[in-house]
């Protein structure tokens, strides 16, 4: 056990006393809590401790990964002494990642899984043995998950390849390897007294725990509530007319840098804000368009820049890139020209954000409009409500104010009366037929 001259009664000798000790608060206690875990582990391993009972190992993984996704933003704290480029949670993520090894000393694809993996454009290895993969393959592995994430089928066969990259991020994380197998320079560092060895580094450890937060928390976001399609939306609306009367926006450079700088955030994929950070500040956070300069090719976001800049307001919202995010600022501009309110600040939450405002968002008595999995729902009730004609958000907002009349009588929070927009948005005019027939009437002939 780690000796230290902080008296504690919660210290952890064996993995029984681990399952029953409850995680402290505490910063000292919570970090005497993991390192002792570390410590029953290995001494199972090697033989010095007992064998871990059945059942053990399962409510271990599963209490400190709960854990980790439950505080992922409060463990993001350095490590005091010397632990150099350590996070909080990193050394979670070692003892979760001890804890897959224990419980999984092979793996392999399945036929199904195989099949998922073709049917996403997912393969980027050349052996179809996990056990045979290296750093490279694994990494790229993780990236196009992370780039194809919103797009990709929630199913069985997702879960299952996702767990075999863990057990395979295990293997490296835990143990030195050679070259030959860890053979991302910028993600290994050397080992003293280890010439043909190398072990991951702070930056290759983060490269995995970062999607492993983000892959368990967002299919636990996505399967935490119930999915309804609200058939009896109104088709036919007026999204076209109002849109196209909220082009004049365009006009200014004000309205398009807002955009810039708001597209940002979105577009960075899962993981890699973490990534760019630990790579170069150690730990600190860096701003959004940092990260996307630092992870994209260059000419993606130059590209974004450009279009947003000088393209008309048509081009710009034929980009599927950017024609959501371009409408929820051409929203916002109009609630706030007519009611003056943030609608975004308010009605509106990103899948990466549900984590932080859980309890707010469980308490809202307002629809809200929410983006999971690359499709916008309304959220209403504990409950997600899709529209049957699509997921994006126009699709999503046409449906808000098609709930926020039904349910809440056009008004949230009993002071915003919004019938004005949701009936512009819902009500469609009649079309008047002037066309008169004409019958009964004939030809004369002149008669000269």
């Amino acid at each position: 056990m780690f000796k230290t001259p902080y008296h504690s009664i919660y210290r952890i000798h064996s993995l029984a006393e681990a399952v029953a000790t409850p995680i402290r608060t505490s910063f000292t206690d919570l970090l005497l809590y993991v390192v002792d875990l570390y410590d029953v582990l290995l001494s199972v391993e090697s033989g010095a401790l007992p064998a871990a009972q059945e059942g053990e190992l399962d409510e271990l993984l599963d209490k400190t990964t709960n854990y980790l996704l439950d505080n992922y933003d409060m463990l993001y704290k350095t490590v005091p002494g010397r632990c150099l480029g350590w996070t909080v949670g990193m050394m979670f993520y070692l003892v979760i990642m001890t804890l897959v090894k224990m419980k999984h000393k092979t793996c392999l694809l399945l036929p199904p899984v195989k099949k998922y993996i073709k049917k996403h454009r997912l393969r980027m290895y050349e052996s179809p043995d996990p056990n045979e993969w290296t750093l490279s393959d694994l990494i790229s592995m993780l990236d196009v998950i992370s780039l194809r994430w919103d797009k990709l089928e929630v199913c069985e066969e997702l879960d299952s390849l996702l767990d075999t990259l863990w057990i395979v991020s295990s293997k490296f994380i835990t143990q030195m390897m050679s070259r030959d197998k860890l053979d991302v320079d910028m993600y290994t560092e050397e080992v003293k007294g280890k010439k043909s060895h190398v072990r991951l580094s702070e930056v290759g450890i983060v490269a995995s725990m970062s999607r492993f937060f983000w892959c368990k928390q967002l299919l636990r976001l996505y399967r935490k509530w119930t999915i309804h399609v609200e058939d009896d939306v109104p088709k036919e609306n007026n999204w076209e007319k109002f849109i196209t009367g909220e082009k004049k926006h365009f006009v200014t450079r004000r309205f398009r840098d807002q955009i810039t700088k708001y597209i940002w955030d979105r577009i960075i994929l899962i993981g890699d804000k973490e990534i760019c950070s630990h790579e170069q500040l150690g730990g600190s956070q860096v701003s959004a368009m940092t990260c996307v300069f630092a992870r994209f090719p260059a000419g993606i976001p130059a590209l974004f820049q450009k279009t947003l800049t000088y393209a008309e307001p048509e081009e710009v919202l034929e980009n599927r890139s950017l024609r959501d995010y371009c409408h929820i600022n051409m929203v916002q501009q109009h609630f706030m020209a007519v009611y003056n309110v943030n609608w975004p600040t308010y009605f509106l939450v990103f899948d990466v954000q549900v984590h932080k405002h859980a309890e707010a968002i469980s308490r809202s008595v307002v629809p809200i409009v929410m983006k999971i999995m690359g499709t916008y729902y309304v959220y209403f009730k504990n409950t997600l409500v899709k529209n049957p004609y699509g997921g994006l958000f126009q699709h999503a907002f046409v449906l808000w104010c098609y709930i926020l009349r039904e349910q809440c009588d056009s008004k949230c929070f009993d002071s915003m009366d919004f019938s004005t927009v949701i009936d512009q948005m819902l009500e469609m005019e009649e079309a008047i037929d002037n066309s008169r027939e004409v019958a009964g009437f004939f030809d004369l002939d002149d008669d000269f």
